[in-house]
């Protein structure tokens, strides 16, 4: 069974007895693995790289057994992951605003609303901790832009709650669905042909 644990994918076993791990960054490299555990039972021949119980598939002197060269470790820091989605929810509603606007000064019957739900659409397909951070600064931004008096905060309508609450829904629904697809895909790739 293939599952993500943080920046990383682990293989286990379905057998309670067997306390084999494959380790990767790499989903494809789990799957190359898995193949040649699959042929080495074949063949009687376990792989090279076979080893300790857990197996780091993309250290250097295993991850040369599937032919791809071992990418060096990108520094996982909690603090640098949350900063670069903090830029990314910003970046986006810095798009996100000028289009807004545009749509509402030149085409007064559009909804500009729906620029926010694209970006955020399109930032939840990435994580959704930045597509909830992008939720909260499109409706502040929405609210101080569009809605009248422009340029200055005001109490939120009903449609802008709900616009809001769409966002929300849409940052959590889209990142839970990739996941199961992509979980679906996996198991997928780990059934043997028979």
């Amino acid at each position: 069974m293939v599952s993500r644990n943080g920046a990383n994918y682990v293989a286990r076993s379905l057998d309670d007895g067997d306390d084999l791990a494959l380790v990767s960054r790499d989903v494809e490299r789990i799957t190359q693995a898995i193949d040649q555990l699959w042929d080495g039972l074949e063949n009687g021949i376990p792989p090279d790289w076979l080893g300790d119980s857990t197996i780091d598939l993309d250290e250097p002197s295993v991850a040369e057994h599937f032919g791809v060269a071992a990418q060096p470790r990108p520094l996982d820091s909690y603090k640098d992951k949350r900063f670069a989605q903090i830029v990314l929810a910003l970046a986006m509603t810095a798009i996100a605003v000028p289009l807004a606007i545009c749509m509402h000064v030149h085409l007064s019957e559009c909804e500009p609303e729906i620029v926010f739900t694209l970006a955020v659409s399109a930032v939840a397909m990435i994580d959704m901790m930045p597509a909830l951070l992008l939720s909260m600064f499109s409706a502040l931004a929405f609210n101080f832009s569009i809605v009248p008096p422009e340029s200055a905060f005001t109490m939120p309508t009903r449609e802008e709650i709900v616009y809001f609450l769409i966002n929300i829904m849409v940052s959590i629904a889209i990142p839970l669905l990739l996941s199961w697809i992509g979980g679906v895909r996996r198991a997928l790739v780990r059934t043997p042909n028979t």
